[in-house]
Parts: C-alpha cells; structure tokens; sequence
C-alpha cells in the first residue's frame, strides 16, 4: 500500500512510513472528513438490518488500564485548561504510548487570528504532552520507543456539518527525543524537530 500521509496538508514527515503514524494520520484524515470518511450521502443510508439475529455484536471499547489512566492524568495536569479530556493508550510490545487531546470549547476557528491561536495551541499541547511523557518515562520504568500526540476539536467537514477532527499530530521517537532538551525547546523550536508533524491550516473544509 503506497503511503499517503505526507500528501495530508499541513502534514510533514521526517523518516520514513511507519505503522503507528499512518493509522494515526488515517484516523485524522476520517475524524476530520478530509476523505468523507462516515460522512456524507452514504453514510446517513439507512442500515441493513443483519439477517441473522444472533450475529456477533461489536466488542466494546477497551477499558483503560491503571498505566494508562495515569499516563492520561499526567498529560491532563500538565496541560490544565488547554485540555478538556484526555485519553491514553499503552503498547507494550511496541513500548508506545499515543495520547488523544481534546480541546475544551465548541467554537470553530474561522478568522486568521482565531486560526493562528487555534494552531499555536496545538502545538503547545502537543510539546507539553511530549515532554511530560518522556521525561516521566524512566521512573515509570517505561522504556518508550515512540509518543504520538493527536490533538482534535471541532470543525466543519466538507459537507458543512459540524463535527469534531484533527487540529494536530506529532510522533517521537526515542532516537528523535535524545538529541532534544526539553528545558530549552518551546512548541514552536520542538515542532521542526519531530519524526511526524500535522498542523491543521484551516477548520472550515466546506469553503
């Protein structure tokens, strides 16, 4: 499968395509409507009744565990009013944590000046999710290979129905993340420095 996730605006990738940044992208591309992912003509279709009544249901989402709940609390505390919610995910064979950020507020930024803030403010949650992560990685006794960071809030798709996606991305890595130092880094100085950035350039993909 050819890998499109550099083509995404307001993307950049710095290495090659690797399997936790494209689901991350792709869940992006979906959330926002980029792609008309579950939006659209066919997905307000009426559901075809399944004719066998004892099919399997869904399984239901996962329950966070104790590690993850802690890494989420962790992130929600750092960022305190830049976060409404915040969820964590733990692979430990991977040894990688993504973390989803959402932002408090329902207004969807439409001016320059309300795009430039809304931009700025994922990138700062972003570096403060990033940074609190790996920097309480080792007395967790979590030796990370990767922190990806997606942040979202509301939006209009391009269908003009208002719904909630991607304002931002970012991946790390371990390689990445030694040659950083935190103390002297800010959103804007790390943002160049990830594997993987997203920045959403617009909130409005109905024109």
């Amino acid at each position: 499968m050819r890998d499109n996730s550099s083509r995404l605006p307001g993307a950049r990738m710095r290495r090659g395509p690797r399997v936790a940044i494209a689901r991350m992208v792709v869940g992006l591309v979906c959330l926002a409507g980029l792609a008309g992912c579950g939006s659209g003509p066919a997905a307000s279709a009426t559901p075809t009744v399944p004719p066998n009544p004892t099919a399997t249901a869904a399984p239901p989402t996962p329950i966070p565990t104790a590690l993850e709940q802690t890494l989420a609390r962790l992130v929600q505390q750092d960022l305190g009013d830049l976060a409404a919610s915040t969820t964590a995910a733990y692979d430990a064979s991977a040894h990688t944590v993504m973390v989803q950020v959402t932002v408090p507020g329902n207004d969807v930024p439409s001016e320059p000046a309300s795009v430039t803030a809304a931009q700025e403010r994922s990138k700062t949650i972003c570096f403060h999710a990033e940074r609190v992560l790996w920097t309480s990685a080792s007395t967790r006794g979590l030796a990370l290979r990767e922190v990806d960071t997606a942040v979202i809030g509301p939006l209009y798709d391009i269908y003009g129905d208002r719904t909630t996606g991607g304002y931002a991305a970012v991946t790390l890595t371990s390689h990445a993340e030694s040659h950083f130092s935190w103390t002297t880094l800010t959103p804007d100085t790390a943002w160049d420095r990830y594997d993987f950035t997203f920045l959403r350039p617009v909130y409005n993909d109905a024109g």
